[in-house]
């Protein structure tokens, strides 16, 4: 299997959204230990990021089968 640039693009893609939902769940967490709560768009940012990495790996997964 040889790499193209778009797998290359698609990983790091997924990669950035990986660590950005990574480091929006730290500051949910933080916000949960200093506040009590987490306000629901930091929340939603986080599950989104999550998503969308999850989604990328989906497509690069199918890129692969064809």
């Amino acid at each position: 299997m040889k790499l193209t640039r778009w797998d290359v693009f698609m990983a790091a893609v997924s990669a950035v959204c990986l660590l950005s939902g990574v480091f929006t769940f730290l500051e949910a967490l933080h916000l949960l230990c200093r506040d009590g709560h987490i306000p629901w768009p930091v929340l939603a940012a986080a599950l989104s990021f999550f998503t969308a990495s999850a989604v990328v790996e989906w497509l690069t997964e199918q890129d692969w089968q064809q």
